[in-house]
């Protein structure tokens, strides 16, 4: 018997597989994450959500059951690319792009209702009930 067998593991150990996509992930996970707080600043200036299982979900558990539904979203489309990307490895590149692409439509939403209903406020403005009126352009959404 050899005595460097000792050293080397009867089985090769397996290595686990690293992510298919992981530019496509990061970008999705920013997205997602910047949308979650751009709609928090405009849920702050007196907008609403215009998805309706998200505005549920806010109006019933409010910020933190908003990020807990984003992050059983961003983990399912991540999911779903990983398994569609083993069996089919462009069908899942496209998948996951087209999740980067859904994703950036409501920040740029975002930005721009910010910028049209906001336009010489700074983001890190204080609430709009706490600004001078001359400030304050109409609410986005009458949440009253």
């Amino acid at each position: 018997m050899n005595q460097t067998s000792f050293l080397l593991p009867s089985e090769p150990q397996v290595q686990p597989k690293a992510v298919l996509y992981p530019n496509h992930y990061v970008w999705f996970v920013f997205l997602s994450a910047l949308d979650l707080m751009l709609t928090w600043i405009i849920l702050h200036r007196g907008g609403g959500e215009v998805n309706l299982l998200a505005s549920s979900i806010l109006g019933n558990w409010g910020l933190i059951g908003f990020v807990v539904y984003k992050f059983i979203l961003v983990t399912l489309v991540l999911c779903i690319c990983e398994y569609v990307g083993r069996k089919n490895r462009a069908l899942g590149r496209k998948l996951a792009t087209a999740g980067v692409v859904i994703t950036s439509f409501p920040i740029v939403v975002a930005f721009g209702l910010l910028w049209i209903h906001f336009p010489h406020l700074p983001i890190e403005a204080l609430p709009s009930d706490e600004l001078p009126r001359q400030l304050v352009s109409e609410p986005l959404v009458n949440l009253h």
